[in-house]
């Protein structure tokens, strides 16, 4: 869902952040569980398991876990470490 910022007079998407730390429209997914774990062809309770022991970066969104397309695009690239 995009939100309108009056004083830059243009919607954006919350959930993006840019480098200088603002808003960039859709730069940032959050993914779910279950589409990590078809990105990463493994099962939905192992990328659990990797973010509740902090291997995988993730965050909590209300009671859902939820993984960046970007911090796992970067995560994948450094060999999952």
């Amino acid at each position: 869902m995009k939100t309108y910022d009056r004083r830059a007079g243009r919607f954006y998407d919350p959930n993006a952040i840019e480098a200088g730390g603002g808003p960039a429209p859709d730069a940032v997914k959050l993914l779910t569980v279950e589409q990590v774990a078809e990105r990463l062809a493994c099962s939905p309770s192992k990328v659990y398991r990797m973010a509740r022991t902090g291997l995988m970066p993730s965050v909590k969104v209300g009671g859902s876990v939820r993984v960046s397309s970007l911090e796992l695009a970067e995560w994948i690239g450094r060999g999952c470490r």
